[in-house]
C-alpha cells in the first residue's frame, strides 16, 4: 500500500514566525499533534505537541516562536513510499509523523496514529 492512497491531504501548517503559544492553540483547535512549518522556502520544519511542552508547556512556549522549537531536519517520504517503508523510516528515526513531498512540494502527511488506525482496520 502506497502513502498516496492513505495520506492526509488536509495539512495543518504554521509559519516559523508564529508564536509558540499560537501554534499550540492551533493544534488544540485542529485536534492534531503535528504542524508542518512552511515559510518562504517551502517546508522548513515540523513542530509537535511534545516540542511545545504539551499541556504544561506554557513556560516553554512563553515569548518563543515556532522557529525556536521546531525540528528543522525533517525526514520526508513521497506518495509512492509504501506503508512498510514509511513505518521503517519512522521507527528508525523515532518520529511520529512523515510529511509527504512530491516534486519539492508538500502534498500530505501520515502519522503513527494514522498507521495504527489502518492496521487495526485491516483486521476487521
Amino acid at each position: 500500500m502506497q502513502l498516496q492512497n492513505i495520506m492526509k491531504t488536509d495539512i495543518v501548517i504554521t509559519h516559523p514566525d508564529e508564536s509558540a503559544e499560537g501554534a499550540w492553540e492551533l493544534m488544540q483547535m485542529k485536534r492534531c499533534h503535528h504542524l508542518l512549518v512552511v515559510g518562504d522556502a517551502g517546508l522548513e520544519g515540523l513542530i509537535s505537541e511534545r516540542d511545545l511542552g504539551g499541556k504544561k508547556g506554557e513556560e516553554l512556549r512563553k515569548d518563543r516562536k515556532v522557529s525556536d522549537l521546531m525540528t528543522r531536519d525533517v525526514i520526508t517520504a513521497t506518495p509512492s513510499t509504501t506503508l512498510h517503508e514509511a513505518a521503517d523510516m519512522m521507527r528508525g528515526h523515532t518520529i511520529g509523523s512523515l510529511p509527504i513531498m512530491e516534486d519539492g512540494k508538500l502534498c500530505g502527511i501520515i502519522t503513527v496514529y494514522d498507521m495504527l488506525k489502518i492496521l487495526a482496520g485491516s483486521r476487521e
